[in-house]
């Protein structure tokens, strides 16, 4: 059965809240006003437990569990790093991205931190304090079958993860773990360590073809904000990498963060689209390199440890809901200490996906998606409801204290 002959269902509603607001986490924004004290009575049922390196199960209460892979391996004590953005450097942009061929750039400005070129083919590069972004005229004709997806580290309701849509595990023209090494090398050549831990997404010709022409038809006021090919070949696919940048044989998160000096700090993500020609996109965002060590924390908090504290931050605060935390990864993540925006330690932290079961979940799906969409179709196959109840929560692995966090 085609895609786009499964089950469509049409719905009013208004447009759904951005990510960046609809995914803030923050404690206090679960308490209810008849809530008495800080959760007294709550007590661990200490039999059903269950941990090991890679997994854990834990039962709190009829309202907190665990149920979590550990998908990063756990430090008893780890450097705490003073980071600052990482720079990429304009000769090297020249030499790993647009070939090394400095006569068919166009436009340029060398110097200082910027960088702005595009070269006769069709590349161009830009960038900023924190972020450095290259295309192609290639990616630019492929962007309305690759957009409008999430990866596995972002939770943006209604809009599907490329996994969810793009189910293909290779292409014909190299395997993925042989586009993440080639990628791996060229982020060698910056200076840029990262993990073997890589999400790849095999993006193929059916698919995007079937995506592309399911946005024309059904919503054109989306694709007309497009340049896109009408008959895309087998030249047209490619992998989409996320990879996690690594200090000191640990990822550095992903999420976003706002900190206690109440600042939102990007989490470092690099995202690069690759075909068998090489490097077709290629952005990054909040890379950063360290300057120096600021101590060694040490007798840091388990996992199951940091499990503790989740719940007791979660019994000061009330909600009807049923909370099972789903994922654990040990990793850096940034933190605030001066008023240099520039400038951040990397702490090291415990991240959790956290799912929220909610008392009548049927009825709240329902009403979400009405709220989600205008006047449109809500396509099972295109649309997804997995992030409206999930959200992540950072817990400083040093102290014990709660990143409030951003999806």
């Amino acid at each position: 059965m085609s895609l786009l002959d499964k089950k469509k269902i049409p719905i009013i509603a208004a447009v759904c809240a951005s990510a960046a607001v609809v995914g803030l986490v923050v404690f206090s924004s679960l308490r209810p006003e008849s809530m008495g004290d800080s959760g007294q009575g709550k007590t661990l049922i200490a039999s059903q437990s269950d941990v090991s390196e890679k997994h854990i199960y834990k039962k709190y209460s009829d309202q907190f569990m665990a149920d979590a892979d550990i998908v990063s391996p756990y430090h008893e004590q780890a450097d705490v790093l003073l980071a600052k953005s990482y720079q990429f450097d304009n000769q090297k942009i020249v030499s790993l991205l647009f070939g090394g061929d400095k006569t068919k750039i166009t436009k340029n400005q060398f110097g200082g931190t910027a960088f702005d070129a595009q070269d006769t083919a069709g590349r161009c590069a830009y960038m900023g304090e924190i972020y450095l972004n290259y295309s192609t005229k290639q990616m630019h004709l492929l962007a309305l079958p690759f957009e409008n997806f999430s990866t596995n580290e972002e939770f943006v309701n209604f809009i599907p993860r490329y996994f969810e849509v793009y189910k293909k595990e290779s292409l014909s023209f190299m395997t993925p773990d042989e586009a993440g090494n080639r990628v791996k090398d060229i982020l060698k050549g910056f200076g840029i360590t990262v993990s073997d831990d890589v999400e790849i997404h095999a993006l193929d010709k059916e698919t995007m073809q079937e995506y592309q022409d399911y946005i024309i038809k059904n919503d054109p006021d989306m694709a007309i904000n497009y340049d896109y090919k009408a008959k895309l070949t087998d030249d047209d696919v490619f992998y989409f990498l996320c990879f996690n940048v690594e200090e000191k044989g640990i990822p550095v998160t992903r999420y976003n963060v706002v900190s206690s000096m109440k600042r939102f700090i990007n989490g470092s993500n690099i995202k690069v689209c690759y075909n068998k020609d090489g490097i077709i996109d290629f952005q990054t965002d909040s890379v950063y390199t360290v300057k120096k060590v600021d101590h060694t924390a040490k007798n840091l908090l388990t996992a199951e440890e940091a499990l503790d504290k989740a719940y007791k931050e979660f019994t000061t605060v009330y909600t009807p809901a049923e909370i099972t935390v789903e994922q654990m990864r040990f990793e850096y993540a940034p933190k605030a200490y001066n008023s240099n925006y520039d400038e951040v330690k990397l702490v090291p932290v415990w991240s959790m996906i956290v799912y929220q079961k909610d008392n009548n979940p049927e009825a709240d799906e329902k009403r979400a998606i009405k709220r989600a969409t205008e006047g449109k179709v809500y396509d099972e196959n295109y649309h997804s409801t997995y992030a409206m109840n999930r959200h992540v929560w950072i817990i400083d692995a040093e102290t014990g204290d709660v990143l409030k966090k951003s999806i």
